[in-house]
């Protein structure tokens, strides 16, 4: 079984194609230009490299949020169009289960903390357990601070040791680090980019367990509201 898998969530790139869930070809790319320009050269790549064909794909996987607004647009509208083209299912994967499926035995609570910009992160609280991952605290956007608090009130207070990693560790680490002193542990760098394999692997799991759903049913997943959508709320308000 083959899967191309995008992820444009956030400021890098990837693509991933892997085959009975073996990584076969991946390809990320963070060097400034837009999603828009990159992401169509860098799946004709893919294709180019291996000999393989959209056709050839059994089904298409996306990151399909929290993350940037315009760049989850893009990877969304991109993926549909190839599954549409193809005639295959779907598989949409939470940017948040990504992350934190990329450092397998760490034997802490992990922390994706991902810059959502306006002094706030996508964020949620996962475990590691012999059958998989399981959420302790569910996906929100939140003020850090806000949300390191809340972490405590869940039993993950001083002495607690967890993992932190994505896009918002670097920036908020003098919190963390308030918050949690030498318990916190920050992943390095590069565990903290978002990698088109590690969503291939996942996506191909979840394709085995439940299948996939059609390109028409694939919708972003923002969390908060876009300006636009609140600007439109607020003008359709009769107060």
């Amino acid at each position: 079984m083959r899967i191309l898998a995008v992820d444009t969530s956030s400021q890098a790139c990837g693509v991933a194609l892997a085959e009975d869930g073996l990584l076969k070809y991946e390809y990320t790319a963070d060097h400034g230009k837009t999603h828009a320009v990159r992401l169509s050269g860098m799946i004709d790549a893919v294709f180019a490299d291996t000999g393989i064909k959209a056709v050839d794909i059994d089904a298409f996987a996306v990151t399909a949020g929290p993350g940037s607004f315009t760049g989850l647009r893009i990877g969304i509208s991109t993926v549909k169009g190839l599954a549409f083209a193809a005639g295959r299912p779907v598989v949409p994967v939470s940017t948040l289960d990504v992350l934190a499926n990329q450092c397998p035995g760490v034997d802490m609570p992990i922390c994706p903390f991902i810059d959502a910009r306006k002094k706030e992160v996508y964020t949620a609280l996962y475990r590691h357990r012999r059958d998989g991952i399981e959420t302790l605290v569910s996906p929100v956007a939140a003020r850090p601070a806000d949300f390191l608090s809340e972490i405590g009130r869940f039993g993950f207070g001083a002495g607690a040791r967890i993992y932190f990693l994505g896009s918002g560790t670097t920036l908020y680490a003098d919190l963390i680090a308030r918050a949690f002193g030498d318990n916190a542990v920050l992943a390095p760098p590069e565990c903290s980019l978002i990698r088109a394999s590690t969503l291939a692997r996942m996506a191909f799991d979840r394709y085995r367990e439940a299948g996939g759903i059609t390109p028409h049913a694939l919708v972003p997943y923002y969390i908060r509201r876009s300006d636009a959508e609140k600007k439109a709320a607020t003008a359709a308000s009769p107060c």
